[in-house]
């Protein structure tokens, strides 16, 4: 019996200690400590309710008590086995459970990342877009500086592409009236005196009054005033501002064909009516000579007149020249045209020699914006033409060269004298 009681004891010793220690205090300390070392994912997804849940749901097992009728029998031990494999399973189940949470929540951290990275992607260009767009506002200025200053180069350029044109034609032009002019005089001079007119002309000067020179020289004039125009275009003058009237001959050599020309303008300060009352004043009076009358068209804009000239050249020796000139005026519309032909034959030693003078003067007001009306401007332009011809015992080079010189100086005398004429007008006018 003592041995009986004593059996029983120790199984229920055992039985207290694998209830209460081993199975559920264990248990219970085991799911009330796993929140603790517990990773932080799962402590993100373990909120305090669920594991007052989770200790909640765990039924702790009571021995069964110990009655008076003796230690439990063994239906109580099946129990109590029944109990600590319901326990066992329910652990298993949450085991499970939470790592399908862990699962689902590292899952959710894949998906946000992977959002996170595309809408990253996304930005950096909407970012980019945004950079390349502003880089272009800010550009535009520049662009816009740039294109203004390529349009300036390119009109620039235009401009001077058509002025070179016009350049261009106007030299074409005027290589055209030289090579024109050259072949006219070259053929001139080619010819013999008995089959050129005015050869005839110039033989006959001299044995009379030169009517026939005159004549063929009124001829002329039409033809020489419809080409003002076109001559005046294609010259360059050399313009001064003053009362004295510019007149430089220069020496021009054209294959064979030597000649000497003026291209000059004057700019004085009257007004235009007044100059070209006082200059038509002198270039249609006689100089002192003989006029022609007969024959001649339009005589109050018309002047033929025949004169000598003595020019002294040396102590006791003087050159004797005779003027054959014929000027006409043509009255236009804001300007006045003069054109002139004249030859000058020498006498005496210079017997044989001649020059061909060939002149226009256009007056016309001054188109300077700096004009006022107080000091008006006018302009005069001249252009004159003069070619040496020798006939005969004329030919001798050197006696040649020194009746040319002889005319030019002649003939810039005769301009100072109308300088002068022309100043004394201009002052004495109200």
């Amino acid at each position: 019996m003592a041995e009986d009681k004593h059996v029983d004891d120790a199984f229920l010793a055992d039985l207290t200690a694998f209830l209460g220690d081993d199975d559920t205090s264990n248990t219970l300390k085991e799911e009330l400590h796993t929140p603790a070392i517990a990773s932080n994912d799962d402590k993100k997804l373990l909120s305090d309710h669920q594991l007052l849940s989770d200790v909640e749901g765990v039924n702790f097992v009571t021995p069964p008590p110990i009655t008076e009728n003796g230690p439990p029998s063994a239906a109580n031990f099946e129990n109590i086995s029944q109990v600590a494999n319901m326990s066992m399973t329910r652990r298993e189940i949450q085991s499970a459970q939470a790592s399908k949470r862990r699962n689902r929540y590292r899952q959710k951290l894949k998906d946000e990342r992977t959002t996170l990275i595309r809408q990253e992607s996304e930005l950096s260009s909407t970012l980019r877009q945004l950079q390349s767009a502003q880089a272009l506002r800010k550009r535009r200025p520049m662009d816009t500086m740039v294109l203004s200053v390529w349009r300036a180069i390119a009109k620039r350029q235009l401009e001077k592409r058509l002025e070179a044109e016009q350049q261009q034609r106007q030299l074409r032009a005027a290589v055209v009236s030289r090579a024109r002019l050259i072949h006219q005089m070259k053929a001139f001079l080619q010819e013999s005196k008995h089959d050129n007119p005015r050869a005839k002309f110039i033989e006959s000067s001299g044995g009379s009054d030169g009517g026939a020179v005159i004549q063929n020289f009124v001829t002329e004039l039409e033809s020489l005033y419809v080409q003002v125009d076109q001559l005046f275009s294609e010259l360059e003058f050399k313009t001064s501002v003053s009362l004295c009237l510019s007149y430089n001959l220069e020496l021009r050599k054209e294959q064979d064909l030597e000649f000497f020309e003026s291209t000059d303008a004057t700019v004085i300060p009257y007004g235009f009516d007044q100059t070209a009352e006082a200059l038509s004043s002198i270039m249609l009076s006689d100089l002192g000579g003989s006029r022609f009358v007969e024959g001649i068209p339009d005589p109050d804009n018309t002047t033929a007149v025949r004169y000598n000239i003595s020019y002294r050249c040396g102590m006791n020796n003087n050159a004797i020249l005779t003027c054959y000139t014929v000027t006409r005026r043509y009255v236009e519309a804001g300007r006045i045209v003069f054109v002139w032909r004249a030859l000058v034959e020498g006498q005496d030693e210079f017997s044989g020699l001649h020059t061909d003078e060939t002149g226009w003067v256009v007056v016309r007001p001054s188109t300077d914006s700096r004009d006022l009306d107080e000091c008006p401007l006018t302009v005069i332009e001249s252009y004159v033409r003069l070619v040496p011809i020798s006939f005969g015992a004329g030919s001798n080079r050197k006696i040649a060269e020194r009746f040319t010189k002889i005319v030019i100086e002649t003939s810039k005398e005769e301009i100072k004298e109308v300088t002068r004429m022309l100043e004394s007008i201009l002052l004495e006018s109200p």
